[in-house]
């Protein structure tokens, strides 16, 4: 079913609600969005609050949802895999 932009809105409002207002203040509404979006692919039940700074980039950036390894450790975002680290 396709959502109307106010649909969408509200959506990301209410999630972001769970956050921490510290976390969200500093990020654009076109960035909360898209950690939204990022939210919701995701497998995981972790809020963007709780996300790696690196992941947070990740979703803003590329769109990328974070991941976690089975013991519930944050994983390096793909877009990262191939830079090398000086």
């Amino acid at each position: 079913m396709n959502r109307t932009g106010i649909e969408q809105l509200r959506d990301a409002v209410n999630a972001l609600n769970a956050c921490r207002e510290s976390f969200l203040d500093p990020f654009s509404p076109d960035e909360l969005l898209a950690i939204h979006r990022a939210w919701l692919a995701s497998e995981w039940g972790f809020r963007p609050d709780e996300w790696t700074h690196a992941q947070v980039r990740a979703a803003i950036e590329h769109g990328e949802s974070p991941r976690w390894d089975d013991n519930e450790r944050p994983l390096p975002p793909v877009c990262e895999a191939g830079k090398v680290t000086t």
